[in-house]
């Protein structure tokens, strides 16, 4: 068995509906042998709690024999490393007025990250991330992963 992690979702082969589906984790099962395989989709923000709340989702991370996941946590390969590396950064003072500098200034407190050094689409990315954790997932302060993927690797070896 196999549960493989996506960044982006998919739509469910046997939904009634098309176009929806009520579920990030799909079934693939192999028409010529036993195999079974789970595609779970999701946002990599979404933390602990999101995932210890799908019940049917953690039965399958439990069960699989090798779990794929996307980030594979290289050194010097991360997003941190390579923000961090680069010699130049963006003067936000520029673009962002006093009240919404100093809200990302607070939001990159004790971050390893140089916000100085990311791109615009860079903090657009961070930003959004940061509001589907805080306002549309209420993300838990007991939710130390920064990274689904992670989170879902420790319970995998758990398992195992």
């Amino acid at each position: 068995m196999l549960l493989a992690i996506s960044s982006t979702l998919v739509l469910g082969q046997n939904s009634n509906k098309p176009f929806f589906n009520e579920t990030v984790l799909f079934k693939i099962t192999d028409t010529n042998s036993d195999r079974v395989s789970y595609l779970f989709g999701t946002h990599h923000a979404f933390g602990q709690t999101f995932f210890d709340s799908l019940v049917i989702a953690n039965q399958a991370l439990s069960s699989c024999q090798i779990l794929i996941k996307e980030n594979l946590n290289i050194p010097g390969h991360s997003a941190e490393d390579i923000i961090n590396s680069r010699p130049n950064g963006i003067q936000w003072n520029k673009y962002l007025n006093k009240e919404d500098l100093n809200f990302v200034n607070t939001l990159f407190a004790n971050s390893p990250t140089d916000y100085n050094k990311m791109t615009p689409t860079e903090m657009y990315v961070f930003l959004t991330r940061h509001f589907k954790q805080q306002i549309c997932l209420s993300k838990e302060d007991t939710d130390t992963f920064l990274s689904l993927d992670d989170y879902m690797r420790l319970k995998h070896k758990m398992a195992i």
